[in-house]
């Protein structure tokens, strides 16, 4: 299993075939997969002559996940392959990807690359009310060393 695994892992074809995007120009992660969430306020109704509690931040889903890229979330994830020297240096995605790095409103920065595209709609965004954008916009000098 170890020798099998590590192959496939380096299979760039197998790579290219479960997550390269034409669409996105980009490799993305595939799953179940919904952009349309939202952090809200839960709406609460004590009973008579209880004392209100704090109301949480929850997340609220509007449309069901379903089978597709992840679009929308350049950065550390779509680079990976390049990252880990994956790609060969006749890879036809290396265009793309070299592109985006140095492109200012995606991942450029004069201080390194950041970990997810400025024109993301997670871009600086929470995950949840406890779980600050870490990953989402800020750069990492451990990806960019």
């Amino acid at each position: 299993a170890g020798q099998e695994g590590a192959e496939r892992l380096a299979d760039i074809e197998l790579l290219e075939q479960h997550h390269w995007s034409e669409a996105l120009s980009a490799f993305a992660d595939y799953g179940n997969h919904t952009q349309a969430v939202a952090l809200e306020r839960e709406r609460l109704r004590p009973p008579p002559g209880q004392p209100l509690p704090v109301p949480r931040l929850v997340r609220v889903v509007r449309k069901s996940p379903k089978l597709q890229f992840v679009g929308g979330a350049l950065g550390y994830v779509s680079l990976f392959p390049l990252l880990l020297q994956l790609l060969p240096p006749d890879s036809r995605q290396l265009g793309s990807l070299l592109a985006d790095m140095k492109n200012e409103q995606k991942l450029w920065t004069p201080f390194g690359l950041r970990s997810l595209s400025r024109g993301s709609p997670f871009y600086l965004k929470r995950n949840t009310e406890h779980d600050p954008p870490y990953w989402r916009g800020a750069v990492w000098i451990n990806m960019n060393y």
